[in-house]
Formats: structure tokens, sequence, C-alpha cells
């Protein structure tokens, strides 16, 4: 039977998702220890009552086990929710003050093509600014699930960034042309 830690990383659900299926086996405990009472009514022999207390002790485990996966699910979400904190400030001076719309769609190229493509397919304002945002949302989450340093990561991932920007700008009329289109949605 595995551990509360083990449970706690194998398994998607959330801490609630645990806090539920712990009451559950609690009472399904609950309901074998009043079966257990009234054995007499059902004529049950030693063995019979013996599967049910080893029922009754294993679902304990498994209960005790999940109470122990919402409080190592819990310290995970805290630790996350730390170190994508410690990712936003990391970037706040890099990634999260681009304000040239190159620079913007470059990084949007390059966290997401997806958005990317839908962004040539239909190029507005608003389409960028959100697209952008929901990239900086996806560093912060990758330097959040990265055991590194968060500084020394967001340093290394800026530096590659403006490499690829670059090399992107000489290679792509693509973004050229998204940003004419923009200029030409803001003066209309």
């Amino acid at each position: 039977m595995r551990n509360a830690d083990e449970l706690a990383k194998r398994s998607l659900d959330s801490p609630e998702g645990h806090r539920k299926a712990a009451i559950t086996l609690k009472r399904l405990i609950g309901g074998i220890a009043t079966q257990y009472g009234h054995a007499g009514l059902y004529d049950l022999d030693e063995e019979e009552m013996r599967t049910l207390l080893e029922a009754e002790t294993i679902l304990s485990k498994m209960a005790s086990i999940r109470a122990g996966a919402v409080r190592v699910k819990k310290e995970e979400q805290a630790k996350r929710a730390k170190r994508e904190a410690e990712a936003e400030a990391a970037i706040k001076n890099t990634f999260a003050s681009i304000t040239i719309d190159a620079d913007k769609l470059a990084l949007i190229r390059v966290t997401s093509p997806t958005y990317f493509s839908k962004l040539i397919k239909e190029p507005t304002r608003w389409n960028v600014d959100y697209y952008f945002k929901e990239s900086l949302e996806s560093i912060v989450y990758r330097l959040g699930l990265n055991e590194a340093d968060i500084k020394t990561s967001a340093q290394e991932l800026w530096d590659k960034f403006q490499a690829l920007k670059h090399e992107q700008m000489e290679q792509m009329g693509t973004i050229n042309l998204l940003i004419e289109q923009l200029n030409r949605e803001v003066k209309s």
C-alpha cells in the first residue's frame, strides 16, 4: 500500500479530493463497525467476522493515508505558490517589462506557437495583450515547477529569449506584418 507522500505525488486529486475520499472511507468504516455490532443478526461465523475486521483495518489505513495526502498536497501547493511568486518577481524587469509589440510577438511565438498561429489569423491588439499575458503566466508556471534557483533560471531564460528574438526577427517577416496590421488597427 502506498504511503501519503507517494499517493499525493501520483494522484491528480486536490487536497479537497483527498479529504473527501478520507471522509468516504471513514463512513465505510463506520458502516462496517455497525454491521460488526449486528453480526448476530446475520449469523456470521468467525471467518466472516475476521474478514469484516480486516476490511475495517484496511479501510482505516487507507483513510489515514488519504488524510496524510491532504497535508502533503497542501504543502506542495504552498511551495508552488511561493515559487511562482518568486518567479513573478524574477521576471518583473525582464519579460514582464516588455512593451514593444515586436518583442511581445516574439515572446508569444517562442512560448506558444499555437497562440502565435491564432494571432496570425486574428491580429488584434486585444489578442496580442491576452496572449502576451498568457505567455508570461506560462513562464511563471514553468519557472515555479523548476527546482533550480529561480533567479538564475529566469535570467538564463531571458538570455535565451534575447538570442532567439534576434534570430526570429531576421528570419520572419510575419512579425513585421502583424505589427503593421496592429498599427493600422490603432489608426482606424
